[in-house]
């Protein structure tokens, strides 16, 4: 696969990078799937989260927000 070059450019002041392409589905990343992001300096690792890792942020996130109703309710 060949190397892909992107340019960080701001929206709203907020620096962005936009990744697009046919080869992103051909690495196996759908509509719809969770990338997990990996930093260390100077690199930035996208990878595709599990059913299983999917459905426990799912959960985490629907906790969450009950959470936060029921804090709303109690204040």
């Amino acid at each position: 696969m060949p190397k892909k070059t992107y340019t960080v450019y701001y929206l709203d002041n907020v620096p962005m990078v936009r990744l697009t392409g046919k080869w992103l589905q051909d690495i196996g990343i759908n509509i719809g799937d969770k990338l997990k992001l990996i930093q260390s300096k100077n690199m930035i690792i996208l990878a595709k989260l599990s059913d299983k890792e999917t459905q426990q942020l799912k959960k985490d996130f629907e906790i969450q927000q009950l959470t936060d109703r029921l804090n709303d309710l109690t204040d």
